[in-house]
């Protein structure tokens, strides 16, 4: 496969991926781009969610070389984060409700947000809004697509346990069949 026709093939997988997770989540699709890597702060970053815009961006360089579940795995992250923040701004009508201590934490997270990079990583890893991104893109990986992502084992156990709480967003009975 060409270069171009993976950039595109992965486009498509991540335009999938916003609106498998924007449906599920019952929120209205968030906007996307795709910017070439230059516009990337962090190098090797594969995306980020704008909250001030409501948007992903995605980084053209990262699409040319991955794979398909790891776009899918980066959509459902981001398109997450689309999610969580439409509960710190109090948005009334959503599918899902959400415990007052978890939007706090959300919004807390969103106000002072720790960007990636190697020095803080674990700073990165350890927000509240990373570990429920982490966590429901894994689930979502599992329930429609029976595979796994790797989990950092900073957070291993708080994702694994955060995963448990999401039995309401695919019902065990509609994935048995």
């Amino acid at each position: 496969m060409t270069s171009i026709n993976k950039i595109e093939e992965n486009k498509m997988t991540a335009k999938l991926g916003v609106k498998m997770a924007s449906t599920i989540l019952g929120i209205t699709q968030v906007n996307i781009d795709f910017i070439d890597g230059v516009g990337f702060r962090n190098t090797g970053s594969s995306s980020v969610f704008s909250p001030q815009k409501y948007k992903i961006s995605f980084n053209l360089d990262w699409l040319r070389q991955s794979e398909m579940l790891e776009v899918l795995a980066t959509s459902f992250h981001e398109t997450r984060h689309a999610y969580q923040k439409l509960h710190t701004d109090f948005h009334p009508g959503l599918k899902y409700s959400e415990k007052k201590e978890t939007v706090d934490s959300w919004r807390t997270d969103f106000l002072s947000y720790q960007k990636p990079g190697m020095e803080l990583k674990s700073d990165y890893l350890l927000q509240s809004i990373e570990i429920d991104a982490i966590a429901f893109s894994h689930y979502l990986l599992k329930e429609l697509f029976k595979t796994s992502t790797l989990i950092p084992s900073e957070v291993k156990e708080e994702v694994e346990s955060m995963i448990k709480e999401y039995h309401y967003i695919i019902p065990k009975e509609r994935t048995k069949q």
